[in-house]
């Protein structure tokens, strides 16, 4: 399940964003879900099921679109 393999991701992408000198800026209203115990508890708390569509504005590095897809909802993702 891509879920478990989630905590190694937010950990690889937080280091491949800091290698790159990337810093989310707030002023831009940029912020990244990189905690995978907030991003499990918007799937469960949102009640996602599989076949729901869901339209993510705001995708960043696409770490929410990777938990909404794995709960099976089908996912538009819009930057």
């Amino acid at each position: 399940e891509r879920m478990s393999e989630l905590g190694g991701i937010t950990k690889g992408l937080r280091a491949l964003l800091s290698a790159h000198g990337f810093h989310p800026s707030r002023l831009r209203g940029q912020n990244f879900l990189l905690d995978e115990n907030i991003l499990r508890a918007i799937v469960r708390d949102a009640e996602v099921a599989p076949g729901d569509r869901v339209l993510e504005v705001g995708c960043g590095p696409g770490t929410l679109t990777a938990c909404l897809l794995d709960a099976g909802a089908e996912v538009l993702s819009v930057e």
